[in-house]
This record gives C-alpha cells, structure tokens and sequence, in this order.
C-alpha cells in the first residue's frame, strides 16, 4: 500500500514504506486496546510527520479506508480507549482537504 500517484504530500507530512511503515504498524498493534475503533483492523503506515507522532495508517476491513493516527509511543496497550487519538477520513481527497492542507498551511507559518 502506498500513497496514491495523484496525491502530493506536502511538508510536514512525508511518505512512508517498507522497514519502516513495519515499525509503525507493529506500534499502532501494541497501543490499541479492545474498545479502540482500530483494535483488530488491518492497517498500514503510508505517511507520517516529521515528528513521528502522527501517522497515516491505510485501512483494510474498515467502513473509513484512512486513519490519522496520533501514536503515543509508549509500546505498550493503551488503557483508555481514546487513545491513540485516531481521526478517520473517507477517502485520499478528504485527508488532503481537511488534515494535509492544514497541517502544511501550519507548518509554513513557522
């Protein structure tokens, strides 16, 4: 899985693959708990910020195919539901629109 070839990902948000989308998987693995809307569902990093903290997770086996998802890093199961702080999109335009956009109109006002 990876992001789609009409889409530009756009700083701070950079694709993510291989080796690399595994650590992030097996750590969204880790965090969720029974309860949590992404305990059970098959989900694959593509993109991420440069903090690291938020990641793009491609879904399969969910009515939302994209999950933004805020990671804690704590490579443990969570004990609150509500985290890690997930957020769902429909689709690839609607990521863009209300989360890449934003995130990079922010990013250059630094």
């Amino acid at each position: 899985m990876a992001v789609p070839r009409h889409i530009m990902i756009l700083a701070p948000w950079q694709p993510i693959s291989g080796d690399r989308a595994a650590d992030f998987d097996r750590e969204l693995q880790r965090e969720v708990s029974p309860g949590h809307p992404l305990f059970g569902v098959q989900a694959a990093a593509v993109a991420m910020t440069g903090s690291r903290d938020d990641v793009l997770f491609e879904l399969t086996g969910h009515e939302y195919p994209l999950a933004h998802v805020h990671l804690t890093w704590s490579q443990k199961q969570m004990n609150d539901i509500r985290w890690p702080r997930t957020q769902f999109f429909a689709s690839w335009e609607d990521w863009v629109r209300e989360k890449l956009i934003p995130d990079h109109d922010e990013y250059n006002l630094l």
